[in-house]
């Protein structure tokens, strides 16, 4: 996986069989939490059990039985990770142009990379200040929207992400699953939502007051609301959309 890229700054790593890495290197990616969810899906776990036929038949060719292994395992069986989510290689490489390279060199898409002389009798700090200025006018784009939107992936991600909120949406959706009688702020708090109102309740020994189940209960519904659209759209190549 080193030689791969992704639209995000992190991916699965797992470390060696002497020196494993820990939970946090492959959890804190967004690719583990999309095989979080598609596990969640019911129509994709009928086609798991089929062996592959069913609505999610296609999708199954890729995705294979996310319910047969761990994630390790699926991750790395037929480098399955890089051939869905990797970038393909790139076109443009980061380098100095060779003097028959700069002959050759026609024409460029200029949205795909620039060309850039640097004359090299001038002191380094000040062609720094220069190329941080002219990258800064030209890539102006925020990083993770930019390599997003332009992703050539099998399986490109549809919407930027934040891994503790992924973690805690399907949180709620697990518990309230496993207990639809729960009340919705105590799913709220299980699932470490509405930050604020559970640092106003940390230390305290009663129940939350009425405004602050409330608040807990809106957070859980919103969270449910938001994976339960989430499992849906994975079940369709398409997360984390919700």
């Amino acid at each position: 996986m080193a030689n791969l890229h992704f639209s995000t700054r992190t991916y699965p790593t797992f470390g060696t069989a002497k020196r494993p890495k820990p939970e946090s290197a492959w959890k804190g990616s967004v690719y583990y939490w999309w095989w979080e969810y598609l596990r969640r899906n019911a129509a994709y776990k009928r086609c798991c059990e089929q062996n592959g036929s069913g609505r999610s038949a296609a999708m199954y060719k890729d995705f294979g039985d996310v319910h047969a292994v761990d994630f390790q395992t699926w991750w790395s069986e037929g480098n399955r990770g890089g051939l869905l989510f990797a970038e393909p290689p790139a076109t443009v490489l980061f380098g100095e142009l060779t003097y028959d390279q700069t002959k050759q060199l026609q024409e460029w898409n200029a949205e795909a990379m620039m060309v850039v002389v640097v004359p090299l009798d001038q002191s380094k700090r000040h062609l720094a200040k220069r190329f941080s200025a002219l990258l800064k006018k030209r890539h102006s784009g925020k990083r993770g929207k930019s390599l997003l939107s332009h992703s050539l992936a099998r399986y490109p991600l549809a919407a930027p992400f934040k891994i503790d909120s992924l973690r805690a949406s399907l949180k709620a959706y697990d518990v309230r699953n496993a207990d639809p009688k729960r009340p919705l702020w105590q799913v709220a708090i299980d699932a470490g939502l509405a930050a604020t109102v559970l640092r106003e309740l940390k230390g305290q020994k009663t129940l939350p007051d009425a405004d602050q189940r409330n608040s807990l209960s809106v957070a859980a519904s919103r969270a449910i609301k938001r994976a339960t659209a989430m499992i849906e759209n994975a079940g369709k190549g398409i997360f984390p959309k919700a």
